[in-house]
């Protein structure tokens, strides 16, 4: 199965082992279904998706939630060296998550799609949807949800736009917010 995957332009591929019989091990089947709802939860900001001005914002802010929570000045800073030279397919099953204000951005057609990496209930700032960004200085009039029909909660001002991420989310990954108006 191959998606495109537009925000940095690359593309996921999955490789799914079969049991001998041809079918998929049970425990594979939960997983490939857990995706498969989420890709067509967010079909729209995926498939014909072009990668925006910039592929995202807020970046490596899980350091931010590190510093917050006592981490050594010397594996912070060995953080923060990594960090610079990290390629976007480095991650691994031992990196840390995501800080819950880290996105990603696609476009299609007139609309921002914007993937919060790892969502937490409550207010995140996007600096590159302010009036004053050089990437977004247009008026947003509208916010939705990708999967929900909850009415999304957000204010734009000079500096950045603040979203209300809410508590109920269509799924328990990614979040996709869709932006109308910023392009």
């Amino acid at each position: 199965m191959m998606a495109d995957m537009n925000s940095k332009n690359g593309n996921l591929l999955l490789n799914v082992e079969l049991l001998p019989d041809g079918s998929i091990p049970k425990d594979h089947k939960v997983i490939l279904d857990e995706v498969g709802l989420w890709v067509n939860t967010n079909a729209e900001a995926i498939y014909g998706s072009q990668p925006w001005e910039i592929y995202g914002d807020n970046l490596n802010s899980y350091i931010k939630v590190l510093e917050n929570k006592g981490i050594s000045e010397a594996d912070l800073k060995a953080l923060k060296e990594q960090n610079q030279s990290e390629h976007f397919n480095e991650r691994t099953i031992e990196s840390p998550e995501y800080g819950s204000e880290e996105v990603r951005f696609t476009t299609n057609g007139d609309i921002l799609y914007m993937f919060v990496l790892n969502p937490k209930e409550g207010e995140i700032k996007i600096p590159s949807l302010g009036f004053e960004s050089e990437y977004c200085n247009k008026i947003i009039h509208t916010i939705g949800l990708l999967g929900s029909d909850e009415i999304i909660d957000f204010e734009q001002n000079l500096q950045s736009l603040i979203i209300k991420v809410p508590a109920k989310r269509p799924t328990n990954y990614a979040v996709v917010f869709k932006i109308e108006g910023a392009l």
